[in-house]
């Protein structure tokens, strides 16, 4: 709960000897301030914590009042002459000291103030009192200082409940059956307020004829019936204390309350006064049900519609039709196309027009969107390089974009008579319209180009409020018509940019890592022209360091370097090794990345259980190992023994082991495991020559022997 200067709180005592304080000045650490009861006549400032309003009034000791008893609306005009002479010589009394604060309200220091007044104005200090009570107590103004002639009688302030009663009697006041004249007093005024707080204000919305019956029901079970409060007093107190805001919020919710029952006092072209000062961007869901571009038997759904309205001509700027859901990547598009060249765009969907029929391709000084689209790093980015200021709406505020969202309700009444797939209440056995789909996502498109084109040149905008200067210039309220002249008498707000300038600060931004293996952005390695030229993988082996870029999520084929001014770029293309994510969108990388470590993590615990496997196998080898050797062991054989032979035993295993070895071409196995004899040379059948071949074996033996 938050305290305000001159806010008033009333202490809870009885009616007739109420204490009011006003709060005349709260320290910058919102701690102690200083207030004064507004009814007493001899009272001056006294100092409080604000913790102990706030518990005063948590603890039902005390509340704020909404109404001030105080407050003087009055036409400088209708005051008396005298009166304004009296008002004015309090005035100089005491104007050279109320600004004083705190000062002023400290008894030590307010001595010596009043005092040099006292001197300097030649008056008594009672009367410096006087006037400082009676500015502090009337709300700080110096009107507070007015004589109070005018306020005889109490007009508007509560009246005690005494015995006799108050207001029109009641008709058969004479019949016992009907009850007795009775006071509202305190006592049932509070029973009132609970009453209407925990019946009326709430979800549920009874009636106040509800709310008398609940209320009779909880809090006067025992009361004869010709003593009970009558509807017409509830009725009349809650007529007398209603809050219509805090009403409708409990009714029917904030939302609702902020959409359709607050006051509506100004209109939106009176925050633009020229092209360009204001565009409104707001997106909705088409009402109609497309096929897709490559299998038109395939149904993809609804649309996502952005616009751009320009508020002081009502132009639409741009337009996107995509099925990106509301996001930043479909206002992006919007944005960007409300700063293209429309010749071109329309060409693109085989519409030919002339500059003048769609002038629009500039950028603008506000954007007014929605908070969940227009709040980030990439609006910032548009806000820095472009130099737009962005304006969010509150959230459940559509109404804060009234010229985009009725040119939504346009669009919709002029193309559902004619587009098949249209959106209509399901009835029980009727037609599913999503089986009527006929459009793709560009023949929808061309169709609202073609309305723009239309609205733009040559639809009337109701309720439009000219200004004096297109009166007397005789401009029709026509958005192409609003849009020149505005160009012509109002210019200056209007900017053109670079196309691909204006999508590079558009793009969201991110940062980028020089390593010796790439530019590495999101597990993906990109080059580029500088990069080679400047040897930056080899000096990354050193050091590495961020670049700062932009990239479209839709392509992650490329990125782009931004230049430290925002108007230039250096496009990197992504390397051969990681081709795969040439062309895919960021979604579809992640999730690819996301898949391959959910594999690498499967193949792990693959390899772990092999790991386990294979360890048993080789401690089983091991183990039958041990066991053949230490059976084959002689237990009188010297360590020096075993030691000493290795040469000679590694000699005999290598000759065992050249002889299993040995490749044997043209001989086959037989079933027992040996060597079938083939065709054989005839070398090998000259007995001499086995001998040789024989002796030179012994001799090569007994050489790797003495090795």
């Amino acid at each position: 709960m938050n305290f305000s200067v001159n806010e008033l709180i009333e202490w809870k005592q009885d009616d007739v000897n109420k204490m009011i304080d006003r709060i005349l000045w709260i320290d910058e650490g919102y701690v102690i301030c200083y207030t004064i009861d507004i009814n007493d006549g001899k009272t001056l400032p006294v100092a409080k914590r604000i913790s102990d309003l706030k518990d005063a009034i948590d603890n039902g000791a005390a509340y704020k009042l909404d109404k001030d008893p105080w407050v003087r609306v009055i036409n400088e005009d209708n005051i008396r002459l005298k009166d304004k002479e009296y008002r004015e010589k309090g005035w100089n009394t005491i104007s050279s000291i109320v600004y004083m604060e705190p000062d002023i309200f400290i008894r030590a220091l307010r001595g010596p103030i009043i005092q040099k007044i006292v001197i300097e104005k030649q008056v008594t200090a009672v009367t410096v009192y006087k006037y400082l009570r009676k500015y502090w107590q009337r709300g700080k103004t110096p009107n507070a200082l007015l004589p109070d002639f005018n306020n005889c009688g109490g007009k508007g302030n509560p009246k005690s409940a005494g015995k006799v009663k108050r207001g029109r009697h009641r008709i058969y006041k004479h019949k016992d059956d009907f009850g007795l004249d009775k006071n509202v007093d305190k006592e049932t005024k509070e029973i009132f307020d609970k009453s209407l707080t925990k019946f009326y204000n709430t979800s549920a919305r009874n009636s106040l004829n509800k709310v008398h019956e609940l209320m009779i029901g909880k809090y006067y079970k025992d009361v004869e019936p010709r003593l009970l409060p009558t509807l017409d007093q509830l009725k009349y107190h809650h007529r007398k204390n209603r809050n219509i805001k805090k009403e409708t919020d409990a009714r029917i919710g904030p939302n609702v309350f902020e959409q359709t029952k607050r006051p509506v006092l100004g209109s939106a072209t009176s925050e633009a006064t020229k092209p360009g000062s204001l565009y409104q961007i707001d997106a909705t869901v088409g009402d109609v049900y497309l096929v897709s571009r490559f299998n038109r038997r395939w149904i993809i759904g609804r649309p996502v519609i952005y616009i751009v309205v320009d508020v002081f001509s009502r132009m639409v700027t741009g337009l996107y039709v995509g099925l990106e859901g509301p996001s930043w990547i479909g206002a992006m598009m919007a944005l960007a196309n409300s700063m293209a060249n429309k010749v071109n765009f329309c060409a693109d969907y085989d519409i030919i027009i002339s500059p003048k029929d769609w002038p629009a391709h500039h950028a603008p000084r506000n954007i007014i969107g929605d908070r969940g689209e227009m709040i980030g790093h990439d609006v910032e980015t548009m806000i820095e390089f472009l130099d737009i200021k962005v304006k969010n709406t509150p959230p459940f505020r559509p109404d804060w974009k009234p010229v985009v969202e009725r040119k939504f309700r346009t669009i919709n009444e002029q193309v559902k008579p004619f587009v098949p797939g249209i959106v209509i209440p399901k009835r029980r056995g009727g037609r599913d319209y999503r089986l009527d789909a006929k459009l793709d996502i560009k023949e929808f498109t061309k169709i609202l180009i073609l309305q723009i084109i239309s609205y733009n040149n040559k639809h009337h905008v109701d309720g439009y409020e000219m200004d004096t200067a297109l009166i007397d210039e005789e401009i029709k309220p026509i958005p192409r018509d609003l849009w020149n002249w505005g160009n012509l008498n109002r210019a200056g707000q209007l900017r053109v940019f670079d196309e691909d300038i204006v999508k590079l600060n558009l793009m969201p931004r991110g940062d980028a890592r020089v390593t010796h293996m790439g530019i590495n952005f999101k597990n993906i390695k990109y080059s580029c022209v500088s990069a080679i030229q400047e040897h930056w993988f080899t000096k990354a082996r050193k050091s590495t360091w961020l670049l700062d870029i932009s990239y479209d999520p839709r392509n992650m084929g490329s990125i782009y370097i931004r230049e430290a001014d925002g108007r230039g770029y250096e496009p990197c293309f992504i390397l051969e090794q990681h081709a795969k994510y040439d062309d895919r969108t960021l979604e579809e990388i992640e999730y690819l990345q996301k898949y391959e470590r959910l594999q690498q993590k499967i193949d792990q615990e693959d390899e772990l259980m092999g790991n386990l496997d294979l360890n048993d196998q080789i401690e089983n080898i091991v183990k039958e190992a041990v066991e053949k050797t230490e059976a084959a062991q002689d237990p009188y054989e010297s360590k020096s023994s075993k030691v000493s032979g290795i040469k000679h035993h590694r000699g005999k295993e290598k000759k065992a082991n050249r002889e299993d070895e040995a490749f044997k071409l043209g001989t086959q196995m037989q079933t027992d495991g040996k060597p079938t004899p083939q065709t054989t040379t005839q070398g090998e059948e000259n007995p001499a020559y086995n001998r040789r071949l024989k002796l030179l074996q012994k001799k090569s033996e007994e050489a790797q022997d003495e090795k």
